[in-house]
C-alpha cells in the first residue's frame, strides 16, 4: 500500500527507511480526512438547517398573506353591509 503513495516512499528515504514513521504520517493524514469530513458533516447540517428555516419563513410569510387576504375580505363585506363606512368615500 505505501508504494502506491509515492510521497511517502520519498519521505522514507529521505528519514532512513523509517517505515514505521511512513505508517505514522498515513495515520496522521488519515486523521486529518476524518476531521475534515467531520466539518463537512457538520457544515451540510448547518445547511440543512437554514434551508428548514428558510421554508418555516416561506410558510411564515404565505400565512401572513392570507390573513390580509382575510382582513381585506372582512372589510368588503362590511363595506357592503354597512355602505356609510365604505373607507374609498369622501365626506
Amino acid at each position: 500500500m505505501l508504494g502506491k503513495l509515492p510521497f511517502l516512499c520519498v519521505e522514507q528515504e529521505r528519514r532512513g527507511g523509517g517505515e514505521v514513521h511512513a505508517i505514522k504520517e498515513l495515520r496522521e493524514l488519515h486523521l486529518r480526512v476524518v476531521e475534515l469530513e467531520l466539518l463537512a458533516s457538520e457544515l451540510h447540517l448547518r445547511v440543512v438547517e437554514l434551508e428548514l428555516f428558510e421554508l418555516e419563513l416561506y410558510l411564515w410569510v404565505a400565512e401572513l398573506e392570507l390573513l390580509c387576504v382575510e382582513l381585506h375580505l372582512w372589510v368588503v363585506e362590511l363595506e357592503l353591509s354597512e355602505p356609510e363606512l365604505h373607507l374609498g368615500v369622501a365626506e
